[in-house]
């Protein structure tokens, strides 16, 4: 393999260890700029985003509450 190659091979490995390092911590529960979510608001999130209903649409943090049955 030339040296090229290899250069452009492992820039290529970076960037797939940069986005699925970036995958686990946003599926561990890393902290976001606003802050940490709380797990069981998150686990409630995520079980009724999979669900075959899960069209709903909202244009605000105060629709999106009311959508999850919390209050803002």
């Amino acid at each position: 393999m030339t040296s090229k190659l290899m250069e452009k091979k492992i820039s290529n490995l970076n960037q797939e260890v940069a986005l699925l390092r970036s995958a686990v911590l946003s599926v561990v529960g890393e902290t976001d700029p606003e802050g940490a979510y709380r797990p069981e608001f998150v686990k409630d999130i995520l079980y009724r985003a999979r669900s075959p209903h899960s069209s709903h649409r909202f244009t605000n943090a105060k629709d999106f509450l009311s959508l999850t049955g919390r209050k803002k």
